[in-house]
């Protein structure tokens, strides 16, 4: 089974070299582990940036948007603009945010659906799920009439979080850069 691997790895590492994928960002050590995104892989699969998985609904994107803020200040709300306008189109969301309020010391962990729904330009159908209780989480249409997801941390110093999104329903895979974040005193936008 190794030789099989070690194997594989070369023909792998042969044909990235020779090949117009080496150039795009494939990059396999002598160690054998692989980079994408990069070209110091630091585990045996290190992909920089963001992984799409599946196929159709269910088919989940990680890191759609990353987050790091080191402003220590306070009552700000942390706003999620979506791609979903539903006075143009009717999009199904669900968007988990996963991450870490340092100076509350305080685990975020979100979970977003909802649809936009072009007949009646609204949100239908949202929920929140938010294990912690913290946050003051909200799901709201904005003035430019986007979807916005919304949570308040007690403070923004060394907020970190990662944004994924599944695709639901009649939604999509949503592709980074799609989704906007945008600190404010403002509850809504």
């Amino acid at each position: 089974m190794k030789k099989t691997i070690k194997i594989t790895a070369w023909i792998l590492l042969f044909s990235c070299l020779f090949s117009p994928a080496f150039a795009n960002g494939l990059t396999v050590d002598p160690n054998g582990k692989i980079g994408i995104g990069t070209e110091e892989p630091l585990s045996e699969l290190d992909v920089r940036g963001a992984i799409t998985s599946g196929n159709g609904p269910g088919t989940k994107t990680y890191n759609v948007l990353n987050y790091f803020s080191g402003e220590k200040t306070q009552d700000k709300y942390i706003h999620l603009k979506l791609p979903f306008n539903p006075a143009v189109a009717s999009d199904m969301f669900h968007i988990t945010v996963r991450g870490y309020a340092y100076y509350s010391a305080q685990i975020i962990d979100l979970t977003y659906v909802g649809y936009a729904y072009k007949t009646s330009n609204t949100i239908k159908n949202s929920a929140i799920q938010n294990p912690s209780g913290n946050f003051s989480p909200l799901i709201y249409k904005g003035s430019d009439n986007y979807v916005y997801l919304r949570f308040k941390p007690p403070n923004l110093f060394y907020l970190t979080f990662s944004v994924d999104s599944m695709y639901v329903g009649n939604g999509r895979v949503i592709k980074p850069g799609e989704i906007e974040a945008i600190s404010s005193t403002s509850a809504t936008l």
